[in-house]
């Protein structure tokens, strides 16, 4: 049974870095060629962005460092950190060199594209994600302590997304107006999570797989706590492209008046 969908806006208590070097060209780029562009006053425009973001996915996943789109296979993120709350569940853990894998296997499945409010939904499923990094944990589930440190594995089956992404334009020293993300919303939904904590108690091995055992039993409640922070990670994936590429092409070449 999927879990039940969520929301993640800017969570506070999240923190979440990207690796990305970022380039600032001298002038404005124009789209890079594996990205055909839509007309604005195409009334098919969302078919037409559908169509060419299916062709566009195996080259954005490459990375383009030219418009500042990091590598996807595997997707690095330096750390994401959640801070527990009050409830049932408490976790104060943090993911450091993290890899995120699956994004090869990723598909888009509706585009809809509200230009009149500057606003885009992406809707996109992962057949199975991974997470591989470093972790350190101190907390509780269902008042069970948890604590420890050393190597991450959470794998989520069946991840569907619904991203939609706000944005501004943003008129720059060349006079061209620029798309420029603002603001990100998230709703996920996901089969089943698996997770592996290795080193749990310093290397307590009967406590350690009993632990585990009781995270993979009662997974739901684990991924209200942490499933926000890794859904965020993708939302911020997706704005990072868009902000990457549509930041260093004008507007209108991004969406001019007429292909």
């Amino acid at each position: 049974m999927a879990a039940s969908a969520a929301a993640c806006r800017s969570p506070p208590l999240l923190l979440l870095a990207l690796v990305i070097t970022v380039v600032a060209p001298a002038s404005a780029l124009q789209l890079p060629e594996y990205i055909k562009a839509c007309s604005r006053n195409d009334p098919d425009l969302n078919a037409c962005a559908y169509k060419n973001a299916l062709e566009a996915i195996p080259n954005l996943i490459k990375g383009d460092r030219q418009y500042n789109v990091p590598p996807l296979n595997p997707l690095k993120v330096t750390e994401i950190k959640v801070s527990g709350g009050e409830g049932s569940v408490g976790l104060d853990i943090t993911f450091s060199d993290v890899s995120f894998h699956g994004f090869t296997e990723a598909v888009v499945k509706e585009t809809n594209f509200d230009l009149a409010n500057n606003k885009a939904e992406i809707k996109a499923s992962v057949p199975v994600g991974q997470l591989l990094g470093k972790y350190e944990v101190d907390g509780k589930v269902l008042l069970l302590p948890i604590k420890g440190s050393g190597d991450a594995n959470i794998t989520l089956t069946d991840l569907d997304v619904d991203i939609t992404v706000q944005w501004e334009l943003e008129t720059k020293d060349d006079g061209k107006e620029y798309i420029k993300p603002v603001d990100s919303d998230i709703k996920y939904e996901m089969s089943r999570a698996y997770m592996y904590l290795d080193n749990l108690f310093d290397g307590d091995k009967l406590l350690g797989d009993n632990t585990n055992q009781f995270l993979n039993e009662n997974w739901q409640e684990v991924v209200k706590e942490i499933g926000p922070a890794l859904a965020e990670a993708l939302s911020q994936v997706v704005t990072l492209v868009l902000s990457g590429i549509a930041g260093l092409v004008p507007y209108d070449e991004v969406f001019p008046e007429a292909v």
